[in-house]
């Protein structure tokens, strides 16, 4: 009965799913999360779902955006790519405290593109600094990640691994990956896969719903903002009404 109390107030807490809602095609707009424990304290959270925006145009939320996540990612305080130089210093001052490393970071003025190192005509690596304002019980993580993205040009398809460098989580590692949609190429299929340990074990009972919840949250905004700086292509209907306008002047 106690267990029964327990779901019922998660589900109130946390919503109820809506139905999904498909297109034409049958690809969901509905972002599905998909939430694993592994060893007790390793959690994994992986989703595909679609946009209506190019991965071209995904890409620039993902990276060229990334020093702006706080504005229109849920949860995200800071968001930087931090310098080689920077992240050095971060990494070997071992230091788990935000202030310390925002002190190091502070006053950095470098442009994103001198801030990312080209590893080759279509790859590239960068040191990402974020601060998460997680919920209870994990509460304010912060990391430093490296990443790593690569760009097949002739499959319009973008790959993105990243790994914990420092921070105070224990593992925060994972994976982008947006390729075109197979019917339109005007739209995206995107795959994320997220793992991470907060440092403690949480009952996977409550704790599951807290990782799907905010893991959909990240990709709504991701293809929320994509989307929205995507200039739609008209459809058919549009074409031949405006065809028809024409023709009669």
């Amino acid at each position: 009965m106690r267990k029964v109390l327990i779901v019922m107030l998660l589900t109130l807490l946390w919503g109820i799913p809506l139905p999904a809602t498909s297109d034409s095609k049958g690809y969901s707009r509905s972002i599905r999360v998909e939430a694993e424990l592994y060893r007790h304290r390793l959690w994994t959270a992986k989703s595909e779902f679609l946009v209506e925006a190019p991965p071209e145009k995904v890409w620039a939320v993902v990276l060229d955006q990334i020093d702006q996540w706080s504005e229109f990612v849920p949860r995200i305080l800071f968001s930087r790519v931090v310098s080689p130089q920077k992240a050095e210093l971060i990494v070997s001052s071992k230091t788990t405290s935000w202030k310390e490393v925002h002190k190091i970071v502070q006053g950095e003025s470098l442009p994103l593109n001198e801030r990312i190192q080209k590893s080759g005509q279509n790859e590239a690596t960068y040191h990402k600094l974020l601060l998460m304002n997680l919920p209870w019980p994990i509460q304010n993580r912060w990391v430093l990640q490296k990443e790593t993205d690569h760009f097949d040009p002739a499959k319009n398809a973008y790959n993105r691994r990243f790994v914990l460098e420092a921070g105070n989580l224990v593992v925060a590692e994972g994976y982008w990956r947006a390729r075109p949609h197979p019917e339109n190429p005007n739209w995206s299929l995107v795959y994320y896969e997220n793992s991470y340990d907060p440092g403690f074990q949480v009952p996977e009972l409550i704790f599951k719903p807290i990782v799907k919840k905010e893991t959909r949250g990240v990709l709504e905004a991701v293809r929320k903002r994509a989307e929205s700086q995507h200039e739609k292509p008209a459809s058919p209907l549009q074409i031949r009404s405006q065809e028809g306008l024409r023709s009669k002047f």
